[in-house]
């Protein structure tokens, strides 16, 4: 019986041993696996230059043409006096306004403005009229008027939707 007993315990060693081996090399496996992965990772930025340098320098080798900044002058629409729209009218609206324009058609667009200007005055007055004291106050609510102004005043001067006015400044805000 002791032979049995030391072959049963020799059979459990044996089957204790063995997932030891199985785990053990599992771990040595996903460890080499790692490590060429890491490897590989370290090879890639010495090899991915070699791999794109014909597309880098056809991009590089196209001159680009230089672009000129533009100038820009500034053109004074005048100054609008509006009340707001509030129960009592005790509050009004003064806007000195400033349009900028490219400089190199500042001559055809001052007269363009000059010819339209009941017309731009007439739409900036009833559209400033509408508005509310929330819609008016703080950064948000001028920077809403100014695209507002930009965008109508482009449409009425330039039907075929090419953008003159540059844009839009204010040169006096006063809510009084």
């Amino acid at each position: 019986m002791s032979d049995e007993n030391a072959k049963g315990a020799q059979a459990e060693d044996q089957g204790t041993e063995q997932p030891k081996k199985k785990g053990n090399g599992m771990m040595i496996v996903g460890l080499v696996v790692a490590l060429m992965a890491g490897g590989a990772g370290f090879m890639l930025p010495t090899i991915a230059p070699q791999m794109f340098q014909a597309d880098t320098a056809e991009a590089t080798e196209a001159p680009k043409p230089e672009e000129e900044p533009t100038e820009f002058s500034f053109i004074e629409f005048g100054e609008v006096v509006v009340n707001l729209n509030l129960d009592r009218f005790n509050r009004y609206l003064k806007l000195r306004i400033i349009l900028q324009v490219d400089k190199e058609k500042e001559a055809d667009i001052t007269k363009l403005i000059e010819d339209r200007k009941a017309m731009l005055r007439g739409w900036l007055l009833g559209h400033v009229a509408d508005k509310t004291m929330d819609e008016i106050r703080g950064a948000a609510g001028q920077n809403q008027i100014r695209r507002e102004i930009h965008d109508q005043f482009n449409a009425i001067l330039y039907t075929d939707g090419h953008d003159v006015i540059e844009d839009v400044f204010f040169e006096e805000f006063n809510v009084q």
